[in-house]
């Protein structure tokens, strides 16, 4: 595999979220224009990758070893739906969601990243088994599924550092998109503007949970 450099990763697309309007209350989660159909997308319930996605998008909590790592305020301990202002959201929606999130993330990944981590032989090979995974279907497509993400794992070492920072820049863009549909909803609002505005501020200062309560409160 070729070597990797710091402008490859600063390359990496977040084009899974241009799009993306996210929820603004509790009870819209099945409103979220996210596609449905995970039949292109390397999403597997049994993948490692796929759990640890879903704990770097519903944060760490109080009773995790990792929480010492980091304060509070930072992204890698905020809840998503937290941050999105759902908490209250029903839990099947909320799951639903979740799994949505990591489609994108993977399908993301499949698209415009590795092509960036992978020789001209390798994504051969990769194309091989991703044809595999798109021309099969029910058990036989879980298992060739599997197969590529095996395949993955072997070339990229740190692939699940890749995942995990990509859950984490899905985390920052849905709560950038949230605050630019807030600042549109109540732009002849000045009290709540000005709220938005120091929600704002405090996530261009790296707090994430101070940020998003300021947000919330303005809905209660």
């Amino acid at each position: 595999m070729n070597d990797q450099t710091a402008q490859d990763q600063q390359q990496l697309s977040t084009s899974y979220v241009d799009d993306y309007v996210p929820p603004t209350d509790d009870v819209n989660l099945s409103e979220v224009p996210l596609d449905d159909s995970s039949d292109d997308v390397l999403v597997t319930s049994q993948n490692d990758e796929e759990n640890k996605m879903e704990d770097s998008l519903e944060g760490i909590d109080d009773s995790s070893s990792d929480q010492g790592d980091f304060s509070d305020e930072d992204i890698e301990t905020q809840n998503i739906f937290f941050m999105l202002g759902v908490e209250d959201g029903d839990d099947e929606l909320k799951e639903k969601f979740l799994d949505q999130l990591q489609d994108v993330i993977w399908d993301d990944f499949l698209s415009n990243d590795v092509s960036l981590l992978l020789n001209q032989e390798e994504m051969t090979q990769f194309n091989t088994y991703k044809e595999k995974v798109d021309s099969t279907t029910g058990d036989n497509q879980e298992l060739e599924k599997d197969n590529l993400v095996e395949f993955l794992e072997k070339l990229i070492p740190d692939l699940e550092d890749i995942m995990l920072e990509k859950a984490l820049d899905l985390k920052a863009d849905l709560f950038v998109e949230r605050i630019n549909g807030m600042k549109e909803y109540f732009a002849d609002q000045a009290e709540q503007l000005a709220e938005i505005n120091q929600a704002e501020q405090f996530m261009f200062d790296d707090k994430w949970k101070s940020a998003a309560s300021t947000l919330n409160k303005i809905n209660e």
